[in-house]
């Protein structure tokens, strides 16, 4: 259809061409193209205190759970309720977004945290206190919502950062049980570091490297899911390994990981768990203090199972009251079991 005849069309059909840019076909709110103008053209970012800008990142909780249960009409219905429901709790204050799929966002201009998390609570409540009708079916559906609120210049100092800085709380509210809202500020680092490292990371791009990229973000949402692990990187000389290394540290050890490199020596092999104790000795160099408090904090028992690779630690006054375990007979697993556990 030529350009001229599709605009005749929607002019009859009484929507206005120019909108469409802007607006989410589905719910008739902002789309995720008008945010992104709105916070690259609208917003003075170099005058963030005079103009704070707050950003409520919404989720619908367990959104594929309706699709799956009442079909995607219905679902449809549930996302047209919540943008309804959001235009109500912003009112004036700000606009409402359709960000992606069954993710929102309040848009709040000019607006400071507490006001923000105030339009949060109104939009948490409201869809708590009214259920859906779903049309056709004479049935209602309760719906939670998750959030993340956000501010700048007091959480971010860049567009992007705020909306990081939002996502990042919204999945902490989802890991915290959903039906409420986490704040930016108020989040611990380490509870937020694999969504955060994550988001650096899908920004990454190394030739030829997408499914080890790809292999890296999986372990870190496994770890964010309080699974440890190690991962290994293996090939023949010149294939780039070092390179590779560089690019996930550049991109996920700025602030929220302590990096230490340790090299193998050959000559070192005979040594029993002699690359861990170089990993550990690089971690605790990183403190400030030499890892004093944290060696403080760790019980007799910790301690000799720890001077085990750390022959430094085996002094005396350490292990004070550990003879009767000195002389018990352990195998290897119990050995490394508690070498580990420490």
């Amino acid at each position: 259809m030529k350009q001229e005849n599709l605009l005749e069309l929607l002019v009859k059909a009484g929507k206005d061409p120019s909108r469409l840019i802007f607006e989410d076909e589905l719910t008739g709110i902002y789309n995720r193209r008008f945010l992104l103008n709105y916070l690259e053209y609208k917003v003075p970012w170099d005058t963030l205190d005079d103009y704070p800008l707050s950003v409520v990142m919404i989720d619908l909780d367990y959104f594929k759970q309706i699709n799956d249960q009442h079909g995607h009409d219905v679902g449809d219905q549930a996302l047209i309720y919540v943008s309804n429901l959001m235009k109500e709790a912003v009112g004036e204050e700000g606009m409402a977004i359709r960000y992606a799929g069954d993710e929102f966002l309040l848009l709040l201009p000019r607006t400071q945290k507490g006001i923000a998390k105030q339009v949060g609570e109104r939009l948490i409540q409201s869809i708590r206190s009214k259920p859906m009708v779903v049309q056709n079916k004479n049935t209602s559906l309760r719906m939670t919502l998750s959030l993340g609120v956000a501010t700048a210049p007091d959480d971010a100092q860049t567009r992007k950062d705020l909306i990081q800085k939002a996502d990042t709380a919204l999945y902490h509210a989802k890991k915290s049980g959903r039906d409420g809202m986490a704040d930016a500020a108020e989040l611990e680092p380490q509870k937020i570091f694999a969504k955060a490292a994550l988001q650096k990371l899908e920004g990454a791009t190394i030739a030829g490297r997408g499914v080890q990229l790809l292999q890296v973000a999986e372990a870190l949402k496994k770890f964010g899911q309080g699974h440890s692990q190690f991962l290994l990187v293996r090939g023949t000389p010149g294939l780039g390994k070092t390179t590779f290394l560089d690019t996930v540290r550049r991109n996920i050890g700025q602030n929220e990981m302590c990096v230490v490199h340790v090299n193998g020596v050959r000559q070192e092999m005979f040594r029993p768990y002699y690359l861990t104790t170089q990993i550990l000795i690089g971690i605790l160099n990183k403190k400030e203090d030499k890892g004093a408090e944290i060696l403080a904090t760790l019980s007799p028992e910790e301690i000799r199972s720890l001077a085990k690779v750390m022959p430094g630690l085996a002094l005396e006054e350490q292990i004070e009251g550990v003879e009767e375990g000195r002389q018990r007979e352990e195998d290897d697993r119990t050995q490394r079991e508690a070498l580990f556990a420490t």
